[in-house]
């Protein structure tokens, strides 16, 4: 709530960037391992892959836990903080509950600046008569 950073304030979108990026190891850690279905050259190709995780930048598709990381991340560079909820709200629970904390602040902030953008308009019509 709102009340519970009176006094120090709410993190800025580029605080809340940085401390997702210093949690982003922790998020890929957590990501279950692909399936090894299918020949078996997909099956070594899997474990190679479960093995070594390559992360994928920017606004990649997909929906697995790298692609999705990797898109919060990008999101929160450009200030997108509900984007970047979004996307944590997809995860598996496992990878979502390392990034509780997190979480409760950035929706603490984009709530703020729901309930700002509410009064500017409130106030603007006061003043205009609208």
């Amino acid at each position: 709530s709102l009340e519970t950073h009176a006094e120090r304030g709410l993190p800025t979108p580029a605080v809340l960037a940085q401390r997702f990026s210093l949690l982003m190891p922790a998020l890929l850690r957590a990501a279950p391992p692909r399936a090894t279905d299918g020949t078996l050259l997909d099956r070594l190709s899997t474990t190679a892959q479960n093995l070594v995780r390559i992360r994928p930048v920017g606004e990649a598709a997909g929906d697995d836990v790298p692609t999705a990381v990797a898109r919060m991340d990008a999101k929160l560079k450009r200030g997108d903080i509900a984007g970047a909820l979004a996307d944590l709200d997809r995860l598996p629970e496992p990878v979502r509950a390392l990034a509780a904390s997190w979480a409760a602040e950035a929706r603490t902030r984009v709530a703020a600046e729901a309930t700002l953008g509410r009064l500017t308009l409130e106030a603007t019509a006061a003043l205009t008569g609208g």
